[in-house]
């Protein structure tokens, strides 16, 4: 078992004090630290101090901040909320710097939801009561959740199971019958939980609520230990952050592996497994999910050369790349459903930035994240810009049909 988790701003105490200032999360650093100025900055900002263009929503403010509050220095206000609830989590200056910059910012909103419940954002609270008592982020009926799996004469029990997650369940179920229609092309015996899978828990515990992702990661684990599983694959990077880099904390050492579905479809089409063979003429980029590329709570995933790889393995498709990318890309705004949900107009700033950056590169953008496809549609929208955003399961599946 792993050791039992310290909640707030006690967890990161000892550790808020070892920011020296050197300002190298938000794109200045040692080669340049007194340059303070915006103009300085590379293209490869932190993105709530490119729209803000404040130094206070920086990863080192929030440092100070916290530590602040951790030594009984100051009371967290309203401006504090803006400050840990506008942030995207996207884990940028996690990239950049070796201290625990992301956990901060985690450990801030629990501390908030333990001690400062006015301050918590009624937004998460409705979403927490989805989850608590729905078992769902939307609030939508239980007996609905596995409706788009109807028909397709799905396994309860398998070596592989698949997580669906909420998004894919309630609102992209095509998403979800691509994944199975690939698996099953490859010859894959794939399982799902059915009605028996509840929410990850991602939002609730990322917005502060650690006490209930902690619930649905006892019953989802325990559900797929039934099942005999020993392979898990999700669809929906927040399910697969959550299952990865949390669980542990909760269960010890999970009793089976994990995989996000791109790296799936990697390791099959090398080993000639799944046959894409029908050309799609079609100029495409590719939006990186932030919880697929960047290190969270010192767990590194590098999930970024795999969808690379599956896009460019189709025939007649002309990748190219947005200068923000990789490690570095920008974020599409949601914050793991919690930015969206409590500042959602900040959150939409993000998506319409992010969606012209893919709009000056191609027509199409693929993603492999739920909450990115529905970001970046609406960045698309409001902004203005002639952009489709297809989910990377899709658009596999166009390649391999008959």
């Amino acid at each position: 078992m792993s050791p039992a988790r310290v909640y707030g701003l006690e967890r990161v105490k000892d550790k808020v004090t070892r920011c020296i200032a050197c300002t190298e999360c938000y794109g200045r650093g040692p080669l340049i630290p007194y340059a303070d100025s915006i103009d300085s900055v590379p293209s490869w900002i932190c993105p709530i101090l490119d729209q803000f263009k404040f130094i206070t929503y920086s990863a080192r403010s929030q440092q100070a901040l916290a530590r602040k509050v951790a030594y009984g220095h100051v009371t967290p206000d309203e401006s504090f909320k803006k400050v840990f609830y506008s942030c995207t989590t996207c884990g940028i200056c996690d990239t950049i710097c070796p201290r625990p910059l992301l956990d901060t910012v985690r450990a801030m909103r629990e501390q908030i939801k333990m001690e400062y419940p006015g301050l918590y954002p009624e937004a998460m609270s409705e979403r927490g009561k989805n989850i608590k008592v729905k078992h769902n982020f939307f609030g939508a009926q239980e007996k609905v959740r596995n409706r788009w799996s109807h028909g397709m004469e799905l396994e309860t029990k398998a070596d592989i199971l698949y997580f669906a997650g909420c998004y894919a369940s309630y609102r992209q179920p095509k998403t979800a019958q691509a994944v199975i229609k690939l698996l099953r092309a490859a010859g894959l015996k794939v399982a799902i939980l059915g009605g028996e899978e509840w929410c990850c828990g991602q939002p609730a515990g990322l917005a502060g609520d650690w006490t209930l992702e902690e619930e649905m990661a006892r019953h989802n684990v325990e559900r797929i230990k039934e099942s005999g599983a020993k392979r898990v694959i999700f669809s929906c990077p927040e399910c697969y952050r959550a299952f990865t880099v949390d669980y542990p904390h909760v269960v010890g050492t999970l009793p089976f592996a994990t995989s996000h579905v791109v790296e799936v479809y990697e390791e099959l089409i090398r080993e000639r497994k799944l046959r894409v063979t029908r050309e799609v003429r079609e100029s495409v980029t590719y939006h990186d999910p932030c919880s697929l590329i960047r290190q969270h709570l010192g767990r590194r995933r590098d999930v970024y050369k795999q969808p690379r790889f599956v896009i460019q393995s189709i025939p007649g498709i002309s990748f190219r790349e947005m200068d923000l990318h990789g490690r570095f890309a920008y974020c599409c705004g949601s914050g793991g459903g919690v930015t969206r949900e409590v500042y959602p107009k900040e959150a939409g700033w993000f998506a319409k930035v992010r969606a012209r950056q893919a709009a000056e590169k191609a027509g199409i953008v693929v993603t492999a994240c739920p909450r990115c496809e529905e970001s970046l549609a609406q960045g698309a929208r409001e902004s203005g810009v002639s952009l489709e955003v297809r989910d990377i399961s899709r658009l596999l599946e166009e390649a391999t049909g008959p």
